[in-house]
């Protein structure tokens, strides 16, 4: 069995990496997911939360104000028995007049404590059907997390073996050509591409026809353009034996 040519050997390394290339985009975009979920899980609970303090806040209020409308309860209570034992018109009146201070103010405070009941309540029936919703929605999401992290760890399980088998495919690439591929790639996400129509297919390039020679007899060329390592497809090669 024929050993296969070097060019063809760092053709196959550059399509194997590509590869990876791809399935590490994978995982970022998946990261990227279950970073998503996480953050709507905790948007959700905050809800939740916000809504649970709302309850709280206008219970209090309610307490308050059921507060204020008992010691108005025993103030009135307290004039009356006053207004029963007054022992002169002046004095009558005084009571009187303050009786009916407070009548005023409890009417008031009836209209308040009606309001901050209607507040309560509402808030209670908003944190009920908050929670109804939110239940399902966080299942959603912590379903979506599990998933996405399934798939990452069967994507880095494949980046892992793949990695290994790299190595093999290095040794078929002369050590000078894996250092400059290296140091392209640091600085490109394609630093390899083919020839097409005779120009760099990343910058199109022209190239010369002394150029095409010399890539026709396997040697590693770099774009005067863009820099990028050129290479011959093996359809257009095998397209021009037939001609």
């Amino acid at each position: 069995m024929n050993e296969q040519h070097p060019l063809q050997s760092f053709i196959d390394l550059v399509t194997f990496d590509q590869e990876l290339v791809t399935l590490e985009t994978e995982v970022k975009k998946l990261e990227h997911e279950v970073a998503d979920a996480k953050g709507k899980f905790f948007q959700i609970e905050q809800s939740l939360e916000q809504a649970k303090q709302r309850v709280y806040d206008a219970r209090k209020e309610v307490d308050h104000k059921e507060l204020e409308m008992k010691e108005l309860e025993a103030q009135r209570s307290a004039t009356k028995e006053r207004l029963e034992n007054v022992k002169n018109a002046k004095e009558y009146q005084a009571v009187k007049s303050e009786a009916e201070k407070l009548k005023t103010q409890q009417s008031q405070l009836d209209e308040v404590l009606l309001g901050v009941w209607q507040k309560f309540e509402a808030a209670q029936k908003e944190q009920e059907v908050l929670a109804h919703d939110a239940e399902k929605k966080l299942a959603e999401q912590k379903d979506i997390q599990e998933k996405k992290q399934e798939k990452i760890l069967e994507i880095k399980k494949v980046l892992e073996e793949r990695s290994r088998a790299r190595a093999e495919r290095e040794k078929r690439v002369p050590a000078d050509w894996l250092e400059r591929y290296a140091m392209m790639r640091s600085r490109v996400t394609d630093p390899v591409v083919p020839i097409l129509q005779n120009s760099c297919s990343a910058c199109f390039w022209s190239v010369s026809n002394q150029d095409m020679l010399t890539l026709k007899r396997g040697a590693l060329l770099q774009c005067k353009g863009c820099y990028r390592f050129l290479y011959i497809p093996k359809e257009s090669a095998e397209q021009e034996k037939q001609v």
